[in-house]
């Protein structure tokens, strides 16, 4: 009786892993697809890969049921990534959105979504706005000015940037973490339980007798000051 209880125990691991390894991937590719300089990312498991070049495409990968599923449109100059209908993909499960376009001056990240870029970003203005459990990863980043505007246990972190004016807002229970160098810093909001990392982040301003004065806005809130 244990042999038989054994065996179909064994038949029955079986089974589960064969459809695992027998899932079927798919990639669809937009290569033309209409203007946007925004990108809008909504609900489950997507990761978009941002690259700034000519032209406006994007390429769409991952398991075939969640292909299906995703629902890409361009809509008022916005790119908008979102699940035909709410959809829990799973742990190991999630969907690949590379995407190119010359220019870029807003991200909005929400849900469970992730957005990285993966080559340097330049422009004049960029808002970004995360909410729920959004992430926005991003590095070598050079803009003019930049609005970060972080809710709910979203994430921002930018690995280096240079930029005229950073104005962040930080509320519930999100963290913003910003290094590189700007001419001007603006903490605009910052909730109870919210985190403001900007240690590694320099803002500098010229006086009008053109000594440079560093400002530096430190973990705990504290702004400090150091004179050439």
């Amino acid at each position: 009786m244990k042999k038989i209880i054994k065996m179909l125990t064994i038949i029955a691991m079986l089974g589960s892993i064969v459809p695992a390894l027998a899932q079927e991937y798919k990639t669809r590719e937009v290569p033309n697809a209409p203007a946007f300089s925004a990108i809008e990312v909504n609900g489950g498991d997507v990761n978009v890969f941002f690259s700034q070049g000519e032209g406006y495409s994007f390429t769409v990968s991952g398991p075939a049921k969640l292909v299906k599923a995703i629902k890409i449109k361009v809509k008022e100059n916005t790119l908008l990534i979102e699940y035909n209908q709410p959809f829990f993909t799973g742990d190991d499960d999630d969907v690949a959105v590379h995407v190119n376009a010359p220019a870029l001056n807003r991200i909005v990240v929400s849900g469970e979504a992730d957005f990285k870029n993966q080559t340097y970003l330049q422009g004049q203005d960029l808002t970004i706005k995360t909410r729920k459990n959004g992430e926005v990863s991003l590095k070598n980043v050079n803009i003019g000015q930049v609005k970060i505007d972080a809710k709910g246990s979203s994430s921002v972190d930018i690995d280096y940037i240079e930029a005229n004016k950073i104005s962040v807002s930080s509320l519930d229970r999100a963290e913003v973490e910003l290094s590189g160098r700007t001419g001007q810093l603006d903490i605009l909001d910052k909730g109870m339980f919210a985190e403001i990392d900007t240690k590694d982040l320099i803002a500098t301003q010229k006086g009008s007798n053109t000594s440079a004065n560093t400002q530096k806005v430190n973990k705990d809130g504290s702004v400090e000051f150091t004179f050439d």
